[in-house]
């Protein structure tokens, strides 16, 4: 995994417009790499630096928020939950005709109506899923197939407003946890199946009360992506992975 992310970093481009420049951006930017400058820079979308928008599920935005870490972890926050903390402001260009734009089917094709229409494309931090068609997609698995868009794209679908397991993955979740590729394969089981991996973010509540030391390995994970525990830096907390 830490070898597959490294190639990640040696491919990145530029983003043109408000979009990403690499496939992953959206799976690796929920679990908290927005962070890397490198990383940040080629995936303007799925960090939300074009649009207001929260990098990580908008369940453990909320839980940070409410810990304080708005205001305590400022810079880390504006990267990973700038919509929860209302660090920007999402609003539609005028006289640009957004919501006939977003009727259309634009927001997911072209970059321009995203910049200029957050608000019309549902990417303003509420977890939504902003075409009728993400239901039919998740239920066809695109949630799976299509990562990048999407993650981005149809959160609520693909089910990343709260901890559950994605769509249709109940029993190839159950089957992973028993098979121990929650450990072996921590993206997979932090986007895919949170609820069945036991990563769900109440744990980053219970370490904000210092119950750090009973948690397992995988919610050790959570703690530090969620709360930057150690540097911030992604090569500095990667191996803290798999304890």
């Amino acid at each position: 995994m830490f070898l597959l992310i490294m190639a990640f970093f040696a491919l990145v481009g530029v983003s043109q417009g408000c979009s990403d420049s690499q496939e992953n951006c959206a799976s690796y930017a929920l679990i908290g790499l927005c962070m890397e400058p490198t990383f940040y820079k080629a995936c303007q979308l799925s960090c939300g630096a074009c649009v207001c928008s929260d990098a990580l599920k908008k369940e453990e935005c909320v839980i940070l928020r409410d810990s304080g870490k708005c205001l305590t972890s400022y810079t880390e926050m504006k990267r990973n939950c700038r919509a929860t903390c209302g660090f920007c402001t999402c609003k539609d260009t005028a006289n640009y005709d957004c919501g006939n734009k977003a009727k259309a089917g634009l927001c997911i094709t072209d970059p321009n109506v995203v910049s200029k229409c957050p608000h019309s494309c549902k990417l303003c931090g509420d977890c939504e899923d902003n075409t009728p068609q993400c239901r039919e997609w998740a239920e066809q698995g695109r949630c799976f197939s299509d990562r990048n868009t999407m993650l981005t794209h149809c959160a609520k679908s693909c089910r990343l407003c709260d901890c559950a397991d994605g769509p249709g993955m109940e029993a190839r979740c159950a089957k992973g946890s028993a098979d121990r590729k929650c450990e072996s394969d921590i993206i997979w089981a932090y986007i895919d199946c949170a609820a069945s991996c036991d990563l769900c973010p109440i744990l980053v509540s219970n370490y904000s009360s210092g119950e750090e030391t009973n948690l397992s390995s995988q919610e050790r994970l959570v703690v530090h992506v969620s709360l930057w525990n150690l540097t911030g830096s992604y090569l500095a907390f990667s191996n803290s992975w798999i304890m």
